[in-house]
């Protein structure tokens, strides 16, 4: 078996070739440990948000719309003329402004002291309505 310092020198002898022809490895060699030169992982979470905002652009536009149609505030009491409803015009409009702002449902539901599900339920019948719209 060769020495430990003859099997590094001819490593780096090597990993030198490589460099030259081009070759980009994904460890830093220099270092014990061999760590990642760069770390993927971060990459890919950065895209992925990107495709993610890029998604939520479209979409974000149209509750933003929606929100400032003329008939945005009929729709809410529509929603609750039935009776059965334990919400009032007000809340389901404050669901949709803190939708519009990002909030998630279980934030939503958390700020108002409701339960997730009943949130869900609105925002669907106001995407609903925004999708007539």
């Amino acid at each position: 078996m060769a020495n430990p310092k003859q099997f590094k020198t001819l490593q780096e002898k090597w990993y030198r070739k490589l460099e030259a022809s081009g070759f980009n490895d994904i460890e830093n060699y220099k270092h014990g440990s061999r760590p990642l030169k760069e770390w993927h992982s971060f990459k890919m979470t950065s895209q992925r948000f990107a495709i993610i905002r890029a998604k939520r652009a479209s979409y974000q536009s149209q509750i933003d719309d929606f929100l400032n149609h003329p008939d945005f505030k009929d729709i809410c009491r529509s929603i609750t003329a039935h009776g059965n409803c334990k919400f009032v015009a007000e809340d389901i409009e404050t669901i949709w402004v803190m939708h519009t702002q990002g909030f998630t449902t279980r934030q939503i539901a958390y700020e108002m002291g409701r339960v997730k599900a009943r949130i869900d339920d609105v925002l669907k019948k106001m995407i609903q309505w925004m999708n007539l719209l």
